[in-house]
């Protein structure tokens, strides 16, 4: 859930870069779309790495002290990498796909955070999916965040490996690549016509 939120910076990122005509100065350089959306993927890649592995280390040598157990981690590292891994690239997708089609900081902000409390309503972050009617359960299965939370659980609950993940992964993977394709064909059709 907590990665989704990359969209309040990279909406900055887009809308200061368009304000001061950075994207339109780059694309006369004959920087590709391809590469202004890549280069700012990365970094935000690496951000929600981190992220995973602060709230994984705070879940198991934090949370004991406050007299809670300690989390679990039962199934293996590299399930976890990829599955934040397939979580990230789709968090980001969203997240730019939303920073270059809103046209203020605020319009994305507003956007992203509202579409990002409704996948994780749909998804089960916020309500366990099994407690949901079975209409509400079958639209949960196309939540990119239902897909990143039943990735973790298998990791958590049923000591799964990554060949365990893989499926989810993949599907948060695809969702983030169709995301970020769709923001590159906005993107140059808003460089094109100087928005």
């Amino acid at each position: 859930f907590g990665m989704f939120f990359i969209i309040i910076p990279m909406s900055t990122i887009y809308v200061n870069e368009r304000k001061q005509n950075t994207l339109s100065r780059l694309n006369s350089m004959n920087v590709s779309i391809f590469a202004m959306t890549f280069s700012k993927s990365i970094p935000y890649f690496v951000i929600n790495q981190v992220q995973v592995w602060i709230m994984l280390g705070v879940g198991v040598f934090l949370v004991p002290f406050f007299d809670t157990p300690a989390l679990a981690i039962n199934g293996s590292f590299g399930a976890i990498l990829v599955i934040s891994m397939g979580l990230s690239i789709s968090a980001i997708g969203v997240s730019t796909l939303i920073a270059v089609s809103a046209s203020s900081s605020e319009q994305a902000t507003t956007i992203g955070g509202i579409f990002n409390i409704l996948l994780g309503a749909i998804g089960g972050i916020m309500v366990p999916k099994y407690i949901m009617p079975d209409s509400m359960q079958e639209i949960a299965g196309y939540s990119p965040m239902s897909w990143g939370l039943d990735g973790f659980l298998d990791i958590f609950l049923k000591t799964a490996d990554a060949s365990m993940v893989i499926q989810d992964a993949m599907k948060l993977l695809i969702f983030g690549i169709i995301a970020l394709i769709l923001s590159m064909i906005i993107l140059r059709i808003r460089i094109n016509k100087g928005l």
